[in-house]
């Protein structure tokens, strides 16, 4: 069994080479997925969502 990790919008940026408004944009218009809110001041992303992300864009490339 496989278990996913949440990880903070800096990671998320440095995954995707996106900055942290493109990412909100992005979330805006359902084009990437939604952070859970792990704490009131916290937001963190699913690894997996985020890697099939990246895995999807890297398809639309080629």
């Amino acid at each position: 069994m496989k278990t996913d990790i949440l990880i903070p919008k800096t990671e998320v940026m440095r995954q995707t080479s996106l900055s942290g408004t493109s990412i909100w944009r992005l979330i805006k218009e359902g084009k990437f997925p939604e952070g859970k809110q792990i704490s009131p001041n916290r937001v963190a992303w699913s690894q997996s969502e985020v890697s099939n992300w990246i895995s999807e864009k890297m398809g639309d490339a080629a």
